[in-house]
């Protein structure tokens, strides 16, 4: 499963401020808890940010009166924006960071045409934290590499601003939208206006809407190979060589924005010394039961899920109550009545307050545990939940109705980053790279979603998807030509698979791989970084695995007091050694803490009003509070 929040589960937020030399309040909202790294006082901070902007400035002016002269008519940049493109307070105070837009062609050789009817060219949105302590003509460059498909970079920066001060601003960090999305020329069928939030499915694409949108991108694009997979990492891998100053440069991937790293790699650009891959959704050469299709995400979301209930054995509250049977059970035998009993008080309580994606009360129950696995914070209470609606008296009722609508507003809230996200380009590079093909069987879906005990539950069910992907392709296969849908007009929404896709990868000689994962991420699952460890070709790789995190290391892998997250130190580390993986620091990682899956006394009260997670009575009854 693809980054998801989305929300992006494990948002790192925050601001930096700079206050009498003072650098303070950097806040990490690691999976809905927050985690405070506390005000350092530096001498120099403030210069950091302040003082030594017009040295920065000074220093690259001639790298950038060349780049905008250079290639005047590709580049429009770099002009100063602010670090954050959005925030609580409704600007950025001040920052360092550059923004461009860069011209490239619609289609690359090789990959498409580009019809004589249609714009050549396509915007690329840019961004830069240029080094502030080193010359940015001769510093090192890092890129990240936005995950979804189809969400922006804007997300990234408080992560780029968070290694852009472990680095002490010694490097060039860079992230572009990639087209499609964001502030980029975007994928929408503007003339068929189907993915307002007016129309049938709001911004998605409903079924009835579907020939009309294709026929309308046909028309202003052609061949939709352009905005492909492989397209977006051919920009990067142009943009690298033509608008950065041709030193050292790590790209660093999470999510599905793996994936555009990997297909980097294939593009063999010489100046690419490193590839971080971060919650690892691709593969290389990998058989049809190792490969990472987003159409068997109910199957590994549900085996990340079991993983995570055996591990209450081993917890001292959670084991206490459920020795007569283990948690996975408990919840197996729950799921059973329920399907028995959709009538029962409990059964109906999960039904209106639990993930309303599912048709029916066990359905909803397992929809909502699965979205509580994605978060750190939000798994600790799947077991008082599994206790509570198996003993189901009137005071659980009352913990229940405290605590399912709080969630219920946790896992449908929606960051201001969502707008620019794309559900057309996800859909487009979903169906043509990670859908199994031919279309599987509404049977074996609904199967697989009824096998997990847990499942993503506030998506759309991959089943609904999978009409979806029939009326994008127009498929002929015996599941598609069964539901018999409306295929006027010739056009789809979907493109071929090219030369690149599940192809063998070969580390690039003068290159190194670092992956980064963790067996308790549901959205993209540690088999898959397995396998991917297992087929790349070269040695000078290595894979790092967390036992307790949930998707992108760098974001959600506190230890100490201060909250410092290992995996952005991982990726620190990588950058400084210039991906020399001999002196790579690990030493965070004896550091990390054990499972903890006692709540919090705050969450106690705020989401269930009792200290007693398993038997208590709640003294807030009625009161449904926002996460």
């Amino acid at each position: 499963m693809l980054e998801m929040n989305e929300s992006v589960v494990g948002h790192l937020g925050g601001s930096l401020r700079c206050l009498d030399c003072v650098f303070v309040d950097w806040e990490t909202k690691v999976s809905g808890s927050a985690v405070a790294l506390e005000g350092r006082k530096e001498m120099g901070s403030c210069s950091f940010f302040r003082r030594h902007s017009w040295r920065r400035r000074t220093e690259i002016v001639g790298f950038n009166l060349f780049t905008t002269f250079s290639y005047k008519y590709d580049l429009n940049g770099w002009y100063t924006c602010s670090d954050t493109t959005f925030s609580d307070e409704g600007s950025s105070p001040g920052g360092i960071a550059e923004c461009a837009v860069y011209r490239a062609p619609l289609c690359y050789p090789g990959i498409c045409e580009t019809p004589p009817w249609v714009d050549s060219t396509v915007d690329i949105f840019v961004k830069q934290f240029p080094a502030t302590f080193e010359d940015p003509a001769i510093a090192t460059n890092v890129w990240f590499v936005q995950g979804g498909p189809g969400y922006s970079s804007s997300s990234l920066e408080s992560s780029m601003t968070y290694l852009n001060y472990l680095l002490e601003g010694k490097v060039n960090i860079f992230t572009m939208d990639h087209r499609g999305t964001g502030r980029s020329t975007r994928l929408d069928c503007v003339s068929a206006q189907a993915t307002t939030t007016g129309s049938p499915f709001s911004s998605e694409v409903d079924l009835s809407e579907v020939s009309a949108c294709a026929q309308d991108l046909k028309y202003k694009f052609g061949d939709l190979s352009s905005f492909s997979m492989t397209t977006a990492a051919t920009d990067i891998a142009t943009f690298i060589p033509k608008y950065t100053n041709g030193k050292s440069t790590i790209v660093y991937g999470i999510s599905y924005g793996t994936a555009l790293v990997e297909r980097l790699m294939h593009l063999k650009n010489p100046t690419v010394t490193g590839y971080v891959l971060d919650g690892v959704h691709t593969t290389t050469a990998a058989s049809e039961d190792k490969f990472p299709y987003v159409s068997t995400a109910d199957r590994d979301v549900g085996e990340v899920g079991d993983a995570f209930l055996e591990l209450c054995i081993d917890d001292d509250e959670c084991s206490r109550y459920f020795k007569a049977e283990n948690l996975s059970t408990s919840l197996r035998h729950l799921i059973e009545k329920f399907d028995k009993e959709p009538n029962s008080t409990c059964a109906q309580l999960v039904s209106t307050q639990g993930a309303q994606t599912g048709s029916t009360p066990s359905s909803s129950l397992r929809g909502a545990l699965g979205w509580m696995l994605l978060d750190s914070t939000w798994r600790a209470f799947i077991s008082p939940v599994v206790y509570r609606l198996t003993h189901c008296t009137e005071g659980d009722r009352l913990v229940l109705t405290q605590l399912l609508p709080s969630f219920k507003s946790f896992a449908e809230a929606r960051t201001q980053d969502t707008a620019y996200m794309s559900t057309l380009l996800s859909n487009l590079i979903i169906f043509s790279e990670m859908w199994e093909t031919p279309a599987p069987s509404l049977r074996l879906l609904k199967k697989r979603l009824t096998h997990a005990t847990m499942y993503a539950g506030y998506y759309t069910e991959l089943y609904k998807m999978n009409k979806l992907y029939c009326a994008f392709s127009k498929e002929k296969s015996p599941t598609c030509d069964g539901l018999e849908l409306d295929n006027n007009g010739s056009s789809t929404i979907i493109y071929e698979r090219d030369r690149y896709w599940n192809k063998t990868s070969v580390i690039p000689r003068h290159a190194s791989v670092l992956l980064l994962s963790s067996k308790l991420d549901a959205q993209t699952p540690h088999k898959y970084a397995k396998a991917l460890f297992e087929g790349l070709v070269g040695s000078n790789k290595e894979l790092v695995t967390f036992e307790y995190a949930t998707h992108g290391t760098v974001m959600t892998t506190p230890f100490g007091e201060s909250g410092e997250m290992c995996g952005m130190n991982l990726l620190a580390s990588y950058v400084k050694s210039g991906g020399n993986l001999d002196r790579l620091d690990k030493s965070c990682l004896d550091k990390m803490p054990a499972l903890n899956l006692t709540i919090s006394i705050d969450d106690r009260t705020a989401y269930l009003g009792t200290q007693d997670v398993y038997d208590g009575k709640t003294t807030r009854a009625g009161t449904s509070l926002s996460s």
